[in-house]
């Protein structure tokens, strides 16, 4: 079965040459070689994604585990990934798929065409699809066929990733029926530069793009010792997030546990703590911790008279007495998506 699609977004070059303009590395390629992804070859002055529903991963599971904690809490969502990814970040949770290239591994993935996935989708009774486990930016041209679909059978999409994405690829996934974005927020400038050989202004424009188009966004910051766990970067997130995307957009401090090349001891949940207490006294009236079962910081609370509204434990939400999106005790509009 092919796996092999024409890119959507790149430019011709001389000398056969193309400039992919998927993400922001916006790589330059000759004949015969692949960009900075490995998921994307120039053959002959063609542009050729290699893992057009080339899938290394499948699941349901609830939006929490995105975290989605503001789009229709308690749905499922069937989620999938490929290979490979366009950061370095020698931390990552998911390096078993993010570190290795569709040509490596097509022997170990499965086929799984758009018709098929939304239909899957469907019979599971899923509220949606969810792109995620690897950066979906490395299979753009699948996801935007299988959101198109989805969206004409009433689903919805989510997009789980580093938020790397050319203006122009954000653009073609919310033209496309791409809902909600999860975008990881890995620290300051000199975190982007030193582990992930990225700009992290392209992030932050990405973010208020999405904002500005009105899609469902919610950040999240995996806290890593000696990392990203001061308070200057912590700070520096909480601003950046209320100047960009605004003080009632959720924010996840998730805990870190050692993994690929990685070995500093796994997050002190008190350092969790602290940056939690840091967000909200910037301003920021949702932030939540993740990857820690059975915190209180896991709920809802209204930010006006402080009451819990929604709470999970282990990714299942236990309770939510929203009442036609509003606290029940004092009427304050709560920024959730829910039928």
């Amino acid at each position: 079965m092919n796996t092999i699609k024409e890119a959507y977004l790149y430019e011709k070059l001389p000398h056969n040459k193309v400039k992919c303009k998927t993400c922001w590395r916006e790589c330059l390629i000759s004949d015969g070689k692949l960009g900075f992804c490995r998921t994307r070859k120039n053959r002959n002055g063609t542009l050729y994604s290699l893992e057009y529903g080339l899938i290394s991963s499948l699941s349901i599971n609830p939006a929490e585990k995105k975290p989605f904690y503001h789009f229709y809490p308690g749905s499922m969502l069937i989620t999938v990934g490929s290979w490979s990814c366009t950061f370095t970040c020698p931390w990552c949770q998911n390096h078993q798929i993010s570190k290795h290239s569709p040509e490596d591994m097509e022997s170990q993935s499965s086929i799984i065409y758009p018709e098929r996935l939304v239909q899957m989708a469907l019979d599971k009774h899923c509220r949606g699809t969810s792109m995620s486990f690897s950066e979906p930016a490395t299979f753009l041209e699948y996801m935007v066929d299988v959101f198109a679909l989805a969206k004409e059978n009433d689903l919805c999409n989510t997009v789980v990733t580093n938020g790397y994405f050319t203006t122009e690829a954000l653009d073609l996934l919310l033209e496309n029926g791409a809902y909600a974005f999860n975008i990881d927020i890995k620290g300051d400038a000199d975190t982007y530069q030193t582990y992930c050989r990225a700009d992290v202004d392209k992030v932050w424009q990405n973010v208020k793009r999405i904002k500005e188009k009105n899609a469902h966004l919610e950040l999240t910051t995996l806290v890593i010792p000696e990392v990203n766990d001061d308070d200057n970067c912590l700070q520096g997130i909480a601003e950046k997030i209320i100047n960009e995307a605004g003080p009632e957009t959720p924010w996840h401090v998730s805990r870190y546990f050692p993994a690929y090349q990685f070995d500093k001891p796994a997050t002190p949940i008190d350092t969790l703590e602290k940056a939690y207490q840091l967000g909200k006294e910037k301003g920021l009236l949702y932030v939540y911790l993740g990857n820690v079962s059975g915190h209180p910081y896991e709920n809802t609370y209204c930010p006006s008279c402080g009451e819990e509204l929604i709470s999970r434990c282990n990714l299942t939400v236990g309770k939510n007495i929203l009442h036609h999106g509003k606290c029940p005790f004092c009427k304050t509009s709560i920024p959730v998506q829910d039928d």
